[in-house]
Protein backbone atom coordinates (compact mmCIF):
# COMPACT_ATOMS: atom_id res chain seq x y z
CA UNK A 1 0.00 0.00 0.00
CA UNK A 2 2.76 2.28 0.89
CA UNK A 3 4.44 1.54 -2.32
CA UNK A 4 1.29 2.28 -4.36
CA UNK A 5 0.80 5.53 -2.54
CA UNK A 6 4.32 6.50 -3.32
CA UNK A 7 3.85 5.59 -6.96
CA UNK A 8 0.61 7.56 -7.13
CA UNK A 9 2.31 10.58 -5.66
CA UNK A 10 5.25 10.07 -7.99
CA UNK A 11 2.92 9.95 -10.98
CA UNK A 12 1.19 13.12 -9.91
CA UNK A 13 4.59 14.75 -9.32
CA UNK A 14 5.85 13.63 -12.69
CA UNK A 15 2.67 14.90 -14.34
CA UNK A 16 3.08 18.25 -12.54
CA UNK A 17 6.71 18.48 -13.60
CA UNK A 18 5.79 17.65 -17.19
CA UNK A 19 3.06 20.28 -17.14
CA UNK A 20 5.48 22.84 -15.79
CA UNK A 21 8.14 21.85 -18.30
CA UNK A 22 5.70 22.08 -21.20
CA UNK A 23 4.50 25.49 -19.99
CA UNK A 24 8.06 26.78 -19.71
CA UNK A 25 8.94 25.36 -23.10
CA UNK A 26 5.83 26.93 -24.64
CA UNK A 27 6.65 30.34 -23.15
CA UNK A 28 10.27 30.00 -24.24
CA UNK A 29 9.26 29.11 -27.78
CA UNK A 30 6.86 32.04 -28.01
CA UNK A 31 9.39 34.41 -26.44
CA UNK A 32 12.17 33.04 -28.61
CA UNK A 33 10.04 33.41 -31.71
CA UNK A 34 9.32 37.02 -30.75
CA UNK A 35 13.00 37.68 -30.22
CA UNK A 36 13.77 36.03 -33.56
CA UNK A 37 11.17 38.17 -35.28
CA UNK A 38 12.47 41.32 -33.63
CA UNK A 39 16.09 40.43 -34.34
CA UNK A 40 15.28 39.49 -37.91
CA UNK A 41 13.57 42.85 -38.39
CA UNK A 42 16.17 45.03 -36.73
CA UNK A 43 19.10 43.26 -38.38
CA UNK A 44 17.77 44.03 -41.84
CA UNK A 45 20.22 46.18 -43.73
CA UNK A 46 18.71 49.58 -44.52
CA UNK A 47 17.67 50.33 -48.06
CA UNK A 48 19.17 53.32 -49.88
CA UNK A 49 17.22 55.72 -52.08
CA UNK A 50 19.77 57.90 -53.87
CA UNK A 51 18.46 60.98 -55.72
CA UNK A 52 20.78 63.11 -57.85
CA UNK A 53 19.60 66.25 -59.65
CA UNK A 54 21.45 67.84 -62.57
CA UNK A 55 22.70 71.44 -62.20
CA UNK A 56 20.78 72.00 -58.96
CA UNK A 57 22.05 74.87 -56.84
CA UNK A 58 21.01 75.28 -53.19
CA UNK A 59 18.35 77.83 -54.11
CA UNK A 60 15.48 76.00 -52.44
CA UNK A 61 12.89 76.87 -49.84
CA UNK A 62 14.65 74.81 -47.17
CA UNK A 63 17.83 76.82 -47.82
CA UNK A 64 15.99 80.04 -47.05
CA UNK A 65 15.29 80.89 -50.69
CA UNK A 66 11.52 81.04 -50.38
CA UNK A 67 11.01 82.63 -53.80
CA UNK A 68 11.64 79.17 -55.29
CA UNK A 69 8.70 76.86 -54.62
CA UNK A 70 9.98 73.49 -53.41
CA UNK A 71 7.51 72.18 -50.79
CA UNK A 72 8.42 68.52 -51.26
CA UNK A 73 12.17 68.96 -50.97
CA UNK A 74 11.51 71.21 -47.98
CA UNK A 75 9.46 68.41 -46.42
CA UNK A 76 12.30 65.96 -46.97
CA UNK A 77 14.69 68.41 -45.29
CA UNK A 78 12.34 68.60 -42.30
CA UNK A 79 12.80 64.86 -41.85
CA UNK A 80 16.57 64.77 -42.17
CA UNK A 81 19.84 66.67 -41.98
CA UNK A 82 20.52 69.56 -44.38
CA UNK A 83 24.10 70.45 -45.31
CA UNK A 84 24.75 74.15 -45.93
CA UNK A 85 28.27 73.58 -47.27
CA UNK A 86 28.29 70.54 -49.54
CA UNK A 87 30.59 70.68 -52.56
CA UNK A 88 30.92 68.91 -55.87
CA UNK A 89 34.39 67.99 -57.12
CA UNK A 90 33.79 69.44 -60.59
CA UNK A 91 31.33 71.82 -62.22
CA UNK A 92 30.63 69.43 -65.09
CA UNK A 93 28.33 66.40 -65.08
CA UNK A 94 30.66 63.60 -66.12
CA UNK A 95 33.68 64.23 -63.86
CA UNK A 96 31.46 65.26 -60.93
CA UNK A 97 29.44 62.05 -61.08
CA UNK A 98 32.41 59.82 -61.74
CA UNK A 99 34.16 61.29 -58.69
CA UNK A 100 31.07 60.63 -56.59
CA UNK A 101 30.62 57.03 -57.74
CA UNK A 102 34.28 56.24 -57.03
CA UNK A 103 34.68 58.36 -53.89
CA UNK A 104 37.77 59.70 -55.62
CA UNK A 105 38.92 63.16 -56.69
CA UNK A 106 39.11 63.89 -60.42
CA UNK A 107 42.46 64.90 -61.88
CA UNK A 108 42.68 67.47 -64.70
CA UNK A 109 44.51 65.08 -67.03
CA UNK A 110 41.71 62.50 -66.67
CA UNK A 111 38.87 65.00 -66.50
CA UNK A 112 36.67 63.47 -69.22
CA UNK A 113 38.09 59.96 -69.37
CA UNK A 114 36.35 56.79 -68.24
CA UNK A 115 37.86 55.67 -64.93
CA UNK A 116 38.86 52.20 -66.17
CA UNK A 117 41.53 53.87 -68.31
CA UNK A 118 43.41 55.20 -65.29
CA UNK A 119 42.03 53.28 -62.30
CA UNK A 120 41.05 49.82 -63.61
CA UNK A 121 40.84 48.29 -60.13
CA UNK A 122 38.59 50.99 -58.69
CA UNK A 123 35.37 49.64 -57.22
CA UNK A 124 32.32 51.84 -57.72
CA UNK A 125 29.73 52.48 -55.01
CA UNK A 126 26.88 50.50 -56.64
CA UNK A 127 29.20 47.59 -57.46
CA UNK A 128 30.47 47.52 -53.87
CA UNK A 129 26.90 47.44 -52.56
CA UNK A 130 25.92 44.79 -55.08
CA UNK A 131 28.83 42.58 -53.95
CA UNK A 132 27.60 42.99 -50.38
CA UNK A 133 24.05 41.79 -50.92
CA UNK A 134 22.23 44.84 -52.29
CA UNK A 135 19.90 44.81 -55.28
CA UNK A 136 21.18 47.81 -57.23
CA UNK A 137 19.05 49.64 -59.81
CA UNK A 138 19.67 52.85 -61.77
CA UNK A 139 16.88 54.86 -63.40
CA UNK A 140 17.43 58.11 -65.27
CA UNK A 141 20.58 60.19 -65.57
CA UNK A 142 22.61 58.87 -62.66
CA UNK A 143 26.32 58.34 -63.23
CA UNK A 144 26.70 59.22 -66.95
CA UNK A 145 29.07 56.37 -67.84
CA UNK A 146 28.91 52.98 -66.26
CA UNK A 147 29.77 49.37 -66.48
CA UNK A 148 26.72 47.11 -66.56
CA UNK A 149 28.32 45.16 -63.70
CA UNK A 150 27.45 48.07 -61.41
CA UNK A 151 23.81 47.08 -61.43
CA UNK A 152 21.71 44.03 -60.65
CA UNK A 153 19.63 44.92 -63.72
CA UNK A 154 20.41 46.86 -66.87
CA UNK A 155 20.37 50.60 -66.38
CA UNK A 156 17.03 52.19 -67.27
CA UNK A 157 16.79 55.53 -69.02
CA UNK A 158 13.12 56.28 -69.68
CA UNK A 159 12.70 58.78 -72.49
CA UNK A 160 9.96 61.27 -73.17
CA UNK A 161 6.85 59.93 -74.88
CA UNK A 162 8.35 60.38 -78.33
CA UNK A 163 10.61 57.35 -77.76
CA UNK A 164 10.42 54.07 -75.82
CA UNK A 165 12.64 53.20 -72.88
CA UNK A 166 15.99 51.82 -73.76
CA UNK A 167 18.91 50.14 -72.04
CA UNK A 168 22.43 51.45 -72.45
CA UNK A 169 24.98 49.08 -73.90
CA UNK A 170 27.99 47.83 -71.96
CA UNK A 171 30.70 50.51 -71.65
CA UNK A 172 28.72 52.93 -73.78
CA UNK A 173 30.97 55.79 -74.85
CA UNK A 174 30.43 59.31 -73.57
CA UNK A 175 29.77 60.64 -77.06
CA UNK A 176 27.16 57.98 -77.85
CA UNK A 177 25.48 58.58 -74.51
CA UNK A 178 25.22 62.28 -75.29
CA UNK A 179 23.83 61.82 -78.76
CA UNK A 180 21.17 59.39 -77.55
CA UNK A 181 20.24 60.64 -74.10
CA UNK A 182 20.24 64.42 -74.19
CA UNK A 183 16.87 66.00 -73.76
CA UNK A 184 14.58 67.08 -76.48
CA UNK A 185 12.77 70.19 -77.60
CA UNK A 186 9.20 69.10 -77.01
CA UNK A 187 7.32 71.74 -78.94
CA UNK A 188 9.75 72.19 -81.83
CA UNK A 189 10.32 68.47 -82.37
CA UNK A 190 14.04 69.02 -83.00
CA UNK A 191 17.02 66.84 -82.16
CA UNK A 192 20.58 67.60 -81.22
CA UNK A 193 22.85 66.19 -83.92
CA UNK A 194 26.55 65.54 -84.31
CA UNK A 195 26.54 67.39 -87.62
CA UNK A 196 25.69 70.86 -86.38
CA UNK A 197 26.59 70.24 -82.71
CA UNK A 198 24.06 72.68 -81.37
CA UNK A 199 20.43 72.65 -80.39
CA UNK A 200 18.27 74.57 -82.86
CA UNK A 201 15.77 75.22 -80.09
CA UNK A 202 14.85 77.74 -77.44
CA UNK A 203 16.55 78.01 -74.08
CA UNK A 204 13.13 77.57 -72.46
CA UNK A 205 9.74 76.18 -73.40
CA UNK A 206 6.49 75.79 -71.47
CA UNK A 207 4.34 73.24 -73.34
CA UNK A 208 0.89 72.37 -71.98
CA UNK A 209 1.77 68.75 -71.34
CA UNK A 210 1.58 66.56 -68.25
CA UNK A 211 4.57 65.40 -66.20
CA UNK A 212 4.63 61.97 -67.85
CA UNK A 213 5.40 63.57 -71.19
CA UNK A 214 8.87 64.30 -69.88
CA UNK A 215 11.98 62.28 -69.15
CA UNK A 216 11.88 63.04 -65.42
CA UNK A 217 8.17 62.32 -65.03
CA UNK A 218 8.64 58.90 -66.60
CA UNK A 219 11.73 58.29 -64.49
CA UNK A 220 9.65 58.66 -61.32
CA UNK A 221 6.85 56.47 -62.68
CA UNK A 222 9.37 53.70 -63.31
CA UNK A 223 11.00 54.24 -59.91
CA UNK A 224 7.64 53.82 -58.17
CA UNK A 225 7.12 50.53 -60.01
CA UNK A 226 10.44 49.34 -58.62
CA UNK A 227 9.62 50.44 -55.09
CA UNK A 228 6.48 48.29 -55.27
CA UNK A 229 8.61 45.33 -56.35
CA UNK A 230 11.13 45.96 -53.59
CA UNK A 231 8.38 45.87 -50.97
CA UNK A 232 7.83 42.20 -51.76
CA UNK A 233 11.48 41.16 -51.60
CA UNK A 234 13.75 40.61 -48.61
CA UNK A 235 16.95 41.79 -50.30
CA UNK A 236 17.92 45.38 -49.39
CA UNK A 237 17.96 47.76 -52.34
CA UNK A 238 20.05 50.64 -53.62
CA UNK A 239 17.79 52.60 -55.96
CA UNK A 240 19.56 55.43 -57.78
CA UNK A 241 17.31 58.02 -59.41
CA UNK A 242 18.76 60.69 -61.71
CA UNK A 243 16.79 63.78 -62.72
CA UNK A 244 17.83 65.63 -65.86
CA UNK A 245 16.27 69.01 -65.05
CA UNK A 246 17.01 71.81 -64.28
CA UNK A 247 19.73 71.18 -66.87
CA UNK A 248 19.24 73.09 -70.11
CA UNK A 249 17.04 73.44 -72.03
CA UNK A 250 14.61 74.80 -69.45
CA UNK A 251 11.61 72.78 -70.61
CA UNK A 252 8.83 71.79 -68.21
CA UNK A 253 5.02 71.68 -68.14
CA UNK A 254 3.46 75.13 -68.35
CA UNK A 255 1.90 74.84 -64.89
CA UNK A 256 5.37 75.14 -63.35
CA UNK A 257 6.20 78.25 -65.38
CA UNK A 258 2.91 79.73 -64.18
CA UNK A 259 4.27 79.63 -60.62
CA UNK A 260 6.72 82.39 -61.56
CA UNK A 261 5.23 85.50 -63.18
CA UNK A 262 8.03 87.57 -64.70
CA UNK A 263 6.89 90.57 -62.66
CA UNK A 264 7.69 88.65 -59.45
CA UNK A 265 11.23 87.65 -60.39
CA UNK A 266 13.99 89.68 -58.75
CA UNK A 267 17.38 90.34 -60.35
CA UNK A 268 19.12 91.25 -57.10
CA UNK A 269 21.51 88.28 -57.39
CA UNK A 270 23.57 89.89 -60.15
CA UNK A 271 27.16 90.53 -59.05
CA UNK A 272 30.15 91.83 -60.98
CA UNK A 273 32.94 89.64 -62.28
CA UNK A 274 35.61 89.51 -59.54
CA UNK A 275 38.15 92.30 -59.62
CA UNK A 276 41.66 91.17 -60.70
CA UNK A 277 40.34 87.75 -61.69
CA UNK A 278 41.68 86.24 -64.96
CA UNK A 279 38.72 86.23 -67.35
CA UNK A 280 40.05 83.57 -69.69
CA UNK A 281 39.74 80.98 -66.92
CA UNK A 282 35.95 81.31 -67.14
CA UNK A 283 33.68 80.38 -70.03
CA UNK A 284 30.37 79.16 -68.68
CA UNK A 285 28.30 80.41 -71.59
CA UNK A 286 29.02 77.84 -74.31
CA UNK A 287 26.36 75.43 -73.11
CA UNK A 288 23.40 77.80 -73.29
CA UNK A 289 24.73 79.46 -76.42
CA UNK A 290 24.25 76.10 -78.12
CA UNK A 291 20.52 76.73 -77.85
CA UNK A 292 20.11 80.41 -78.51
CA UNK A 293 22.66 82.61 -80.21
CA UNK A 294 22.88 85.35 -77.62
CA UNK A 295 26.05 86.68 -76.01
CA UNK A 296 26.62 87.10 -72.29
CA UNK A 297 26.85 90.83 -72.88
CA UNK A 298 23.45 90.84 -74.59
CA UNK A 299 21.95 88.85 -71.73
CA UNK A 300 23.42 91.15 -69.09
CA UNK A 301 22.07 94.17 -70.95
CA UNK A 302 18.56 92.75 -71.20
CA UNK A 303 16.77 92.48 -67.81
CA UNK A 304 13.72 90.80 -69.37
CA UNK A 305 15.90 88.07 -70.90
CA UNK A 306 17.52 87.55 -67.51
CA UNK A 307 14.10 87.15 -65.90
CA UNK A 308 13.08 84.63 -68.55
CA UNK A 309 16.30 82.70 -67.88
CA UNK A 310 15.64 82.61 -64.14
CA UNK A 311 11.98 81.70 -64.62
CA UNK A 312 12.95 78.77 -66.83
CA UNK A 313 15.39 77.49 -64.22
CA UNK A 314 12.97 77.97 -61.32
CA UNK A 315 10.13 76.26 -63.24
CA UNK A 316 12.32 73.23 -63.86
CA UNK A 317 13.31 73.11 -60.18
CA UNK A 318 9.63 73.12 -59.15
CA UNK A 319 8.95 70.40 -61.72
CA UNK A 320 11.66 68.25 -60.14
CA UNK A 321 10.33 69.08 -56.67
CA UNK A 322 6.96 67.60 -57.69
CA UNK A 323 8.68 64.41 -58.87
CA UNK A 324 10.61 64.12 -55.61
CA UNK A 325 7.31 64.45 -53.75
CA UNK A 326 5.78 61.55 -55.70
CA UNK A 327 8.82 59.41 -54.98
CA UNK A 328 8.94 60.07 -51.23
CA UNK A 329 5.14 59.70 -50.88
CA UNK A 330 5.32 56.27 -52.52
CA UNK A 331 8.19 55.25 -50.26
CA UNK A 332 6.04 56.11 -47.24
CA UNK A 333 2.80 54.56 -48.54
CA UNK A 334 4.60 51.30 -49.27
CA UNK A 335 5.92 51.16 -45.71
CA UNK A 336 9.56 51.38 -46.81
CA UNK A 337 10.51 54.77 -45.40
CA UNK A 338 11.37 53.61 -41.86
CA UNK A 339 14.20 51.40 -43.08
CA UNK A 340 15.45 53.54 -45.96
CA UNK A 341 18.29 56.04 -46.04
CA UNK A 342 17.36 58.85 -48.45
CA UNK A 343 20.20 60.83 -50.02
CA UNK A 344 19.27 63.92 -52.03
CA UNK A 345 22.00 65.92 -53.81
CA UNK A 346 22.81 68.09 -56.81
CA UNK A 347 25.71 67.03 -59.03
CA UNK A 348 27.04 70.59 -59.31
CA UNK A 349 25.79 74.12 -58.86
CA UNK A 350 24.93 76.83 -61.38
CA UNK A 351 25.52 80.55 -61.84
CA UNK A 352 22.36 82.59 -62.22
CA UNK A 353 24.09 85.96 -62.73
CA UNK A 354 26.63 85.66 -59.90
CA UNK A 355 29.99 86.95 -61.20
CA UNK A 356 28.16 88.09 -64.37
CA UNK A 357 27.88 84.44 -65.34
CA UNK A 358 24.93 82.34 -66.45
CA UNK A 359 25.89 78.66 -66.43
CA UNK A 360 28.39 76.36 -64.73
CA UNK A 361 31.93 75.23 -65.72
CA UNK A 362 33.81 77.49 -63.29
CA UNK A 363 35.79 77.04 -60.09
CA UNK A 364 33.63 79.59 -58.26
CA UNK A 365 31.30 78.98 -55.32
CA UNK A 366 28.07 79.16 -57.34
CA UNK A 367 29.19 76.34 -59.63
CA UNK A 368 30.56 74.00 -56.95
CA UNK A 369 28.22 74.35 -53.97
CA UNK A 370 25.30 71.91 -54.06
CA UNK A 371 22.28 71.05 -51.93
CA UNK A 372 22.58 67.91 -49.83
CA UNK A 373 19.93 66.35 -47.57
CA UNK A 374 20.12 62.96 -45.88
CA UNK A 375 17.31 61.34 -43.91
CA UNK A 376 17.08 58.08 -41.99
CA UNK A 377 14.21 57.83 -39.46
CA UNK A 378 15.32 57.37 -35.83
CA UNK A 379 19.00 57.31 -36.85
CA UNK A 380 19.41 60.89 -38.09
CA UNK A 381 17.75 63.65 -36.09
CA UNK A 382 15.01 65.28 -38.17
CA UNK A 383 14.91 68.93 -39.15
CA UNK A 384 18.54 69.70 -38.38
CA UNK A 385 21.18 71.53 -40.42
CA UNK A 386 24.95 71.59 -40.28
CA UNK A 387 27.54 74.10 -41.46
CA UNK A 388 30.26 71.46 -41.61
CA UNK A 389 31.96 71.08 -45.00
CA UNK A 390 31.43 67.85 -46.91
CA UNK A 391 32.36 66.75 -50.43
CA UNK A 392 30.32 64.49 -52.68
CA UNK A 393 33.17 61.96 -52.65
CA UNK A 394 32.50 61.58 -48.91
CA UNK A 395 29.11 59.95 -49.51
CA UNK A 396 30.66 56.61 -50.51
CA UNK A 397 32.65 56.01 -47.27
CA UNK A 398 29.82 57.42 -45.15
CA UNK A 399 27.38 54.88 -46.57
CA UNK A 400 29.92 52.12 -46.00
CA UNK A 401 30.17 53.09 -42.34
CA UNK A 402 26.41 53.27 -41.89
CA UNK A 403 25.93 49.90 -43.58
CA UNK A 404 28.90 48.36 -41.72
CA UNK A 405 30.76 47.59 -44.94
CA UNK A 406 34.51 47.82 -45.58
CA UNK A 407 35.70 50.91 -47.45
CA UNK A 408 37.57 50.03 -50.67
CA UNK A 409 41.15 51.22 -50.95
CA UNK A 410 40.43 53.41 -53.98
CA UNK A 411 38.15 55.69 -51.94
CA UNK A 412 39.69 59.06 -51.04
CA UNK A 413 36.63 60.61 -49.43
CA UNK A 414 36.17 60.80 -45.66
CA UNK A 415 33.13 59.51 -43.81
CA UNK A 416 30.91 62.15 -42.22
CA UNK A 417 28.88 59.67 -40.17
CA UNK A 418 29.77 61.62 -37.02
CA UNK A 419 28.12 64.73 -38.50
CA UNK A 420 24.97 62.75 -39.27
CA UNK A 421 24.81 61.76 -35.62
CA UNK A 422 25.79 65.20 -34.31
CA UNK A 423 25.27 68.20 -36.64
CA UNK A 424 27.65 70.28 -34.49
CA UNK A 425 30.50 67.82 -34.98
CA UNK A 426 33.44 69.48 -36.73
CA UNK A 427 34.65 67.28 -39.57
CA UNK A 428 37.23 68.24 -42.17
CA UNK A 429 37.58 71.91 -43.01
CA UNK A 430 38.07 71.86 -46.77
CA UNK A 431 36.64 70.85 -50.14
CA UNK A 432 38.59 70.48 -53.38
CA UNK A 433 37.35 71.06 -56.92
CA UNK A 434 38.79 70.75 -60.42
CA UNK A 435 38.03 72.41 -63.71
CA UNK A 436 40.60 72.75 -66.53
CA UNK A 437 40.57 75.51 -69.11
CA UNK A 438 42.53 75.10 -72.34
CA UNK A 439 46.18 74.41 -71.48
CA UNK A 440 45.62 75.26 -67.83
CA UNK A 441 44.72 72.70 -65.19
CA UNK A 442 42.63 74.48 -62.57
CA UNK A 443 42.34 73.18 -59.00
CA UNK A 444 40.55 74.97 -56.19
CA UNK A 445 40.23 74.51 -52.44
CA UNK A 446 37.46 75.90 -50.26
CA UNK A 447 37.96 76.43 -46.53
CA UNK A 448 35.86 78.47 -44.08
CA UNK A 449 36.09 82.07 -45.24
CA UNK A 450 38.34 81.57 -48.27
CA UNK A 451 38.80 79.97 -51.68
CA UNK A 452 42.20 79.47 -53.28
CA UNK A 453 42.57 78.42 -56.94
CA UNK A 454 45.75 77.55 -58.80
CA UNK A 455 46.00 77.31 -62.59
CA UNK A 456 49.02 75.49 -63.98
CA UNK A 457 49.98 75.39 -67.66
CA UNK A 458 50.43 71.74 -68.58
CA UNK A 459 53.15 72.60 -71.12
CA UNK A 460 55.41 75.16 -69.46
CA UNK A 461 54.42 74.99 -65.79
CA UNK A 462 53.36 78.64 -65.60
CA UNK A 463 50.95 79.24 -62.72
CA UNK A 464 48.21 81.75 -62.02
CA UNK A 465 46.68 82.10 -58.57
CA UNK A 466 43.35 83.30 -57.27
CA UNK A 467 42.42 83.96 -53.66
CA UNK A 468 39.02 85.15 -52.48
CA UNK A 469 37.85 86.10 -49.02
CA UNK A 470 34.16 85.43 -48.51
CA UNK A 471 31.68 87.62 -46.72
CA UNK A 472 28.19 86.67 -45.63
CA UNK A 473 26.97 86.23 -49.22
CA UNK A 474 29.86 83.89 -50.11
CA UNK A 475 30.48 85.44 -53.53
CA UNK A 476 33.87 86.17 -55.08
CA UNK A 477 34.39 89.95 -55.08
CA UNK A 478 38.13 90.49 -55.57
CA UNK A 479 41.12 88.28 -56.28
CA UNK A 480 43.61 89.16 -53.52
CA UNK A 481 46.27 86.59 -54.42
CA UNK A 482 48.85 89.34 -55.04
CA UNK A 483 47.98 91.32 -51.91
CA UNK A 484 50.87 90.99 -49.38
CA UNK A 485 48.35 91.07 -46.55
CA UNK A 486 47.11 87.63 -47.62
CA UNK A 487 50.51 86.03 -48.25
CA UNK A 488 50.37 83.66 -45.27
CA UNK A 489 46.86 82.37 -45.93
CA UNK A 490 47.69 81.94 -49.63
CA UNK A 491 50.79 79.87 -48.87
CA UNK A 492 48.90 77.79 -46.34
CA UNK A 493 46.08 77.03 -48.78
CA UNK A 494 48.50 76.37 -51.63
CA UNK A 495 50.21 73.73 -49.51
CA UNK A 496 46.89 72.23 -48.44
CA UNK A 497 45.73 72.02 -52.05
CA UNK A 498 48.92 70.24 -53.13
CA UNK A 499 48.47 67.63 -50.40
CA UNK A 500 44.87 66.93 -51.41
Amino acid sequence: MKSKKTNRQGSRGLFSVNKLTISILFIAIIFGFSIFKFTHHTNNKPNVLFIIVDDLRPELGCYGKTHVKTPNIDKLASKGLLFTHAYSQASSCFPARQALILGRRPEPQYFTRFYKEYCPKCISLPLHLKKNGYHTVSIGKVFHIQDENFWSEKELIPQSTYAPEYHTEKNLSYQTMLSEALDYSVTNDLWWTRKNRWFPASLWEAPELDDLSFFDGRTVAKAIEYLSKFKEQKTPFFLAIGFYKPHLPFVAPKKYFDLYPLSDISLTGLTKFPKNSPRYTVDARFEWQNYEKITTEDLLANPMKQKEFLRGYYACVSFIDAQVGKLIDSLEKLGLSENTIVIFIGDQGYHLSENEIFGKHTNFEAALKVPAIISYPDKIQAGQRTNSIIELIDIYPTLCEFLKLPIPRNVQGQSFKNILQDPLYEGKDFAVGVYPRGNFAGKTIRVPGFRYTRWENIHNGKTIEELYEYGKEEIEIENVALDPKYKNIKEKLSSKLKSN
